[in-house]
Order: structure tokens, then sequence, then C-alpha cells
């Protein structure tokens, strides 16, 4: 039962020291507030693991297939490169 506490203790410090603490702290750092207000300005979320819906990661990933179609002749990649 000493453990279970521990644990919920932790899990509530934890929660406490990112949720309040950090933005509290991150105000004071120049760097830090300038990183969050171009977040904030191109609508993007800093948590983001992805980033998939910006227009520019389409682009550069029908760009990547792109050459590799024209090099490999097919998106997998089984053919041959083509001599130019």
């Amino acid at each position: 039962m000493k453990n279970y506490l521990k644990l919920i203790g932790s899990c509530i410090f934890l929660y406490i020291f990112f949720a309040y603490f950090t933005p509290y702290i991150a105000q004071f750092f120049p760097n830090w507030t300038y990183y969050m207000q171009v977040c904030e300005e191109r609508n993007l979320d800093p948590g983001a693991l992805y980033y998939t819906n910006l227009p520019i990661i389409y682009e550069s990933e029908q760009a990547n297939r792109d050459a590799v179609t024209e090099a490999y002749g097919s998106i997998l990649g089984f053919l041959p490169v083509k001599e130019k």
C-alpha cells in the first residue's frame, strides 16, 4: 500500500511540476518565450510529435516521392536506376 501512495504522490508531483511550475519558469527565458510566440503565430502545437498537416511537409514528401520515382522507375524502387 505504501508503494502505491508513493506512486500516486509522484504522479501528482510530476503533473504539478509540468503543468504549472514549468510554464511559470519558462516566461523568464527569452528563447523559450520567442519559441512559444512563433508557435502561436504559426498555429503549431509544440507538443505534437508529427506535423503531417503542414503544407511544407506534404510538399517535401511529394518531392521525395517524385525523386525516387524518377530515379528508380517506381516508388517501391524495384526497377533499376535509369541512365540519362
